[in-house]
């Protein structure tokens, strides 16, 4: 089982109010969404587990913050690095360099100082996910990619 840092990238296809357990009912605005985390254990915490448990999107009860947002968004992409060292708390501050956090979501329980393990990337899917990638590769990540057959009949791959 590996060991790493994820980001993964969402779509909101128009602003809406959703209620996020004890952080209450915050707006978001229509766009795609980074929400970065590390899978650090075995089993269902390794990157392997938490990856699939996105992609499988079988939410009965939401418990942690980004369940909330998964119930009424659609996931596109997944982009992950396999390392022993926890990125998940350098990601999240690069990417409140060049996006906007959305406070107190996911870093409630944060020793590090974080604002927010999720930014809104902007409305360019092509974009948001090259800043995460780009941010991966500054820190000497190797990033891969995931990605839902929708986003890549969006961008022309397919």
């Amino acid at each position: 089982m590996s060991r790493g840092v994820y980001t993964v990238v969402l779509e909101l296809s128009s602003g809406k109010s959703i209620r996020v357990g004890r952080l209450g009912v915050l707006t978001f605005d229509k766009g795609f969404y980074g929400y970065t985390g590390s899978a650090m254990g075995r089993g269902g915490f390794s990157l392997e587990g938490r990856i699939s448990r996105y992609l499988r999107r079988n939410i009965r009860k939401p418990f942690w913050h980004i369940d909330y947002l998964l119930l009424e968004s659609r996931l596109e992409v997944v982009v992950y690095a396999e390392s022993d060292r926890s990125f998940e708390h350098i990601v999240a501050c690069m990417l409140s360099r060049d996006a906007k956090p959305i406070i107190g979501f996911g870093s409630s329980d944060c020793r590090y100082g974080c604002r927010s393990h999720l930014h809104h990337l902007g409305l360019d899917p092509s974009l948001a996910v090259d800043t995460v990638v780009s941010i991966y590769r500054g820190l000497n990540l190797e990033p891969r990619v995931i990605c839902e057959e929708r986003f890549l009949n969006r961008r022309g791959l397919r």
